[in-house]
């Protein structure tokens, strides 16, 4: 198995409750794009990163082709809904981690795992 890491700064926090889309080349170990005949299913887990708690209930959760999942020849895309990025505490910036686990035909793996933050607007009172 091979994990592939990216970490987003805090600057580039989204906004709570946000549809924001995320966007990953996928490729084979050997640096090929992965065809999607080649991938058997990805897996999304979502979590706040200090709490744990799951998000939308994304635990491992089946994502190529369902659930916001598109997978395109080396390109996979989740569209996040807004429940991906509801604010869980009170700080003003919150960390998640999303786990993709890409399992191909013969039993390889590639892991991805992204680390971003989300934003948490204070209410404007009127």
């Amino acid at each position: 198995m091979h994990t592939f890491r990216k970490t987003f700064l805090v600057q580039e926090a989204i906004p709570e409750r946000s549809t924001y889309q995320y966007q990953v080349t996928v490729t084979l170990p050997n640096g090929t794009l992965v065809d999607p005949g080649q991938v058997t299913s990805i897996l999304a887990t979502l979590r706040d990163v200090p709490s744990s708690t799951i998000l939308n209930s994304r635990n491992a959760q089946e994502v190529k082709g369902e659930n916001g999942g598109t997978l395109t020849t080396g390109l996979f895309v989740l569209q996040f809904a807004e429940a991906d990025t509801l604010i869980v505490g009170s700080g003003s910036v919150e960390q998640r981690l999303l786990t993709l686990d890409v399992r191909l035909v013969g039993g390889g793996r590639v892991t991805r795992e992204i680390r971003f933050y989300v934003a948490n607007f204070a209410d404007i009172a009127a």
